[in-house]
């Protein structure tokens, strides 16, 4: 009789809950595609000088970016 109204108001926020979710997804795979263009473009400026120092800072970044792929997709796993 009661619960009613609040059967609707949990199903509004769940569904709330799953759209904010999707949108994060949606949102990390955004940065990480805009992450991966960045990475080219600067692989592309270093190959034109070939500079050590940015090989070296180049092969950090793409650690950085295997590191932290493979951490939101553990974190992603657990929920």
């Amino acid at each position: 009789m009661g619960t009613e109204p609040l059967e609707k108001e949990n199903a509004d926020l769940k569904r709330q809950l799953e759209e904010r979710r999707n949108l994060a997804k949606k949102r990390f795979y955004a940065d990480l595609l805009i992450y991966c263009l960045l990475e080219i473009n600067l692989f592309a400026i270093m190959t034109q000088q070939w500079d050590v120092k940015l090989l070296y800072f180049f092969l950090a970044e793409v650690v950085g970016l295997l590191v932290w792929t493979g951490w939101a997709l553990f974190k992603e796993k657990e929920k």
